[in-house]
C-alpha cells in the first residue's frame, strides 16, 4: 500500500534497464536524487532526501535546529526510516508498528503537527483523549509506546532526526487490571482433571488440557499447534518462520 503524505523514496527505471533513485515529496511532487539503486539503500535514499530538500517552502521535510537543538525531519520521514531499520522484527510486528506509527503521523498531520518539536503536552493530551473515546486505554498504551520508541530512535542516532520529546518522559494511561493467580495445577490435580474428563468420553478435551498442562504452552501457540508437534518421545513447539525462529 502507497503512503500519503510523507516523503516516499522509490526507484525508477530508464530506457536502458538502469535503475535511478528518486522521491515523491508531500505537497512538491516527484524529484530526481542522482543516485543510482547499486549506490544506496532505501534508507540512505531518504536521508538524501531529506538533506536536500530540507530548504523547500513545505517545512515538513526538514528544518535545522534553534538555539543547539538537534537537526529534525518530519514526523512523516522519521517513520518511514523507523520502520525501514533493521530493527529485526517479524513481518507480523512490522505490520502493526507501521500501522500505528502511521495512524499516529496522520492524526498530528490533521492537527498542523508535522516535526517532532510541535510535540506538546496539550497536543498530546489532545490525541489521548480523542483515542480513548474510540479504543480502549490499553490500546492507548501501545500506539504511544509505538510513537515514544520512534522519537527515542530518532533522537538517539548521530546526527539525531529529531531531539527527545515531551512524549518521553509522559506516564502511560492507567489500565484497568485483573488480580492473577500464579498458583498453577499440581501433577497430581491434572492426573485426577484428566480421568476425569476421559470417562465422561471428553476425549479432544481430555488431549488438550493433558497437553497444556504438562508443556505449559502459552494459548497462542496452542492454536498454531498441529498433530506432528506431539510424538511419543516428546513435545516439540516450532516457532513461526523469520527472526523470532533464530532468536
Amino acid at each position: 500500500r502507497v503512503q500519503r503524505g510523507v516523503i516516499r523514496p522509490y526507484l525508477r527505471a530508464t530506457a536502458s534497464g538502469e535503475r535511478w533513485w528518486w522521491v515523491a515529496l508531500p505537497r512538491v511532487g516527484r524529484k530526481a536524487l542522482g543516485l543510482r539503486a547499486t549506490e544506496a539503500t532505501r534508507g540512505e535514499a531518504l536521508k538524501a532526501a531529506v538533506e536536500r530538500f530540507g530548504g523547500h517552502d513545505t517545512s515538513t521535510l526538514q528544518r535545522a535546529g534553534d538555539d543547539g537543538r538537534a537537526a529534525e525531519v518530519a514526523l512523516s520521514a522519521l517513520a518511514l526510516s523507523y520502520t525501514d531499520a533493521p530493527h529485526g522484527w517479524t513481518a507480523r510486528t512490522r505490520h502493526t508498528i507501521e500501522l500505528r506509527a502511521v495512524a499516529f503521523v496522520e492524526w498530528m498531520d490533521t492537527h498542523n503537527v508535522t516535526l517532532p518539536s510541535q510535540l506538546s503536552d496539550s497536543v498530546l493530551d489532545l490525541w489521548r483523549t480523542e483515542r480513548m473515546t474510540a479504543v480502549s486505554r490499553a490500546t492507548v498504551n501501545r500506539d504511544e509506546c509505538v510513537a515514544r520508541r520512534m522519537l527515542a530512535w530518532g533522537a538517539s542516532l548521530s546526527p539525531p532526526l529529531c531531539d527527545v520529546t515531551p512524549l518521553a518522559r509522559r506516564r502511560p494511561v492507567r489500565e484497568p487490571s485483573r488480580p492473577r493467580r500464579r498458583v498453577i495445577h499440581s501433577p497430581a490435580q491434572v492426573a485426577r482433571m484428566v480421568a476425569w474428563a476421559r470417562s465422561q468420553g471428553h476425549t479432544g478435551w481430555t488431549l488438550t488440557a493433558a497437553v497444556l498442562e504438562s508443556t505449559g504452552w502459552r494459548i497462542d501457540e496452542a492454536r498454531q499447534a498441529d498433530a506432528g508437534w506431539i510424538t511419543a518421545t516428546g513435545v516439540r513447539l516450532s516457532p513461526a518462520q523469520g527472526p523470532a525462529s533464530q532468536a
